[in-house]
């Protein structure tokens, strides 16, 4: 987190022309050139009780100097879709359904019988309907409200897919629980987004989730997530690709 600081209060420094200028003088009258990180926030999207509000390093220069590098941790599990909406974190809102994944997991894992198993699964796909609802009733409220664009509503939405279909393809075969998600993502997206070729990319990509592997699934959950911002190490977990692989597909 510190390098990528760095790296972008050098970038935005340089874009600014203050690298070379300098726009701070010291008590010696010499100008100096500042330096300026951007204000940053860690992203923790499964619930873990071991991390703290803050991540924090000791930063100890040559001459002894010390300080202390603190950046802010947003627990994810713990804001529901509106939550989000009021933080103004739309982005943020498909992820939503992928709190069910550390369950699901847990379930998969498990030593239980599969006919135990069968059942605890369902109910947790139950529950994951419930989850993606209420997502699409709060994207359809910023939608409305027209807080975001034509195309970051497309990204968001074809995100809210993919990972959807990826707990389907990973965690069993739901296939009437499946369309229904599915005809409820389309359900209710208003002429106008429509017209923009949203619906159809919602088409493209329950034709093409269910032809593709989990690997590609993946690889598709990576893509969008890269387009809308999301960290290489929050994508790793969200996908279970590797840093190497994730790596690869953002160049």
């Amino acid at each position: 987190m510190f390098r990528y600081s760095f790296e972008k209060a050098v970038e935005l420094a340089q874009a600014e022309g203050r690298i070379d200028a300098g726009d701070k003088t010291t008590a010696n009258g010499k100008s100096l050139p500042v330096i300026e990180f951007p204000r940053q926030l860690v992203i923790f999207i499964e619930e873990n009780q071991s991390i703290d509000d803050h991540l924090a390093f000791l930063l100890r220069m040559p001459d002894g100097q010390e300080m202390e590098y603190r950046v802010p941790v947003l627990k994810y599990w713990t804001y529901s879709a509106e939550q989000l909406k009021n933080h103004n974190l739309y982005a943020l809102l498909p992820l939503q359904v992928f709190n069910s994944r550390k369950r699901m997991n847990a379930i998969y894992e498990s030593s239980r019988l599969d006919s135990e198993k069968s059942v605890l699964m369902t109910e947790q796909f139950q529950q994951l309907k419930v989850t993606i609802q209420n997502t699409l009733d709060v994207l359809k409220d910023v939608q409305q409200e027209q807080k975001i664009g034509t195309g970051d509503m497309d990204r968001i939405l074809r995100v809210l897919h993919s990972i959807t279909d990826y707990l389907y393809t990973r965690y069993g075969q739901y296939e009437a629980v499946r369309e229904e998600v599915h005809a409820m993502i389309k359900t209710w997206i208003d002429p106008k987004v429509r017209e923009e070729g949203i619906k159809e990319g919602i088409k493209e990509g329950i034709k093409e989730g269910i032809k593709e592997g989990k690997h590609q699934k993946s690889v598709e959950i990576a893509r969008n997530l890269f387009s809308l911002g999301a960290s290489t190490e929050m994508i790793v977990k969200a996908t279970g690709l590797t840093e190497e692989d994730v790596v690869k597909l953002n160049k």
